[in-house]
C-alpha cells in the first residue's frame, strides 16, 4: 500500500453554445503537507495553553503568598509605627516648647 495524500479537488463544468456539459475540469492539489502542518500547529497550540495555564495558576500562588506577607508585615509594622509616631510628635512639642521659653528669655 502507498502513502496516504490529502487532496484538495476543485470541478469546473463546461458547457457548449446551447448550454449542454462538454466537459470537465477537475483540479487536484496535494495538501498532505498543509493538514499535517495544522495538525502541528493544533499540537503547539493546546501545548503552549496547558503552558500558560500552569504558569497563571503558578502566579496565582505566589500573589497569594505575597499578599499574605504583605498583610502580615503591615500588621506587624503597625505597633512599632505608631509608637515612633507618639515620640515624634513627643519630641516635636518638646522642642517646639523649648523654643518658645528660649524665645521669651531673649
Amino acid at each position: 500500500m502507498g502513502a496516504r495524500l490529502v487532496v484538495s479537488t476543485h470541478w469546473v463544468l463546461h458547457r457548449d453554445e446551447y448550454d449542454r456539459p462538454k466537459a470537465v475540469l477537475v483540479v487536484a492539489n496535494d495538501i498532505t503537507e498543509r493538514k499535517q502542518a495544522e495538525r502541528e500547529i493544533r499540537r503547539l497550540n493546546e501545548e503552549l495553553e496547558q503552558r500558560v495555564a500552569d504558569r497563571t495558576a503558578q502566579l496565582q500562588a505566589v500573589n497569594k503568598e505575597l499578599e499574605a506577607f504583605s498583610y502580615s508585615v503591615s500588621h506587624d509594622l503597625r505597633a512599632p509605627l505608631r509608637h515612633i509616631d507618639a515620640s515624634a510628635r513627643h519630641c516635636s512639642k518638646t522642642t517646639q516648647t523649648s523654643w518658645i521659653m528660649s524665645a521669651r528669655a531673649i
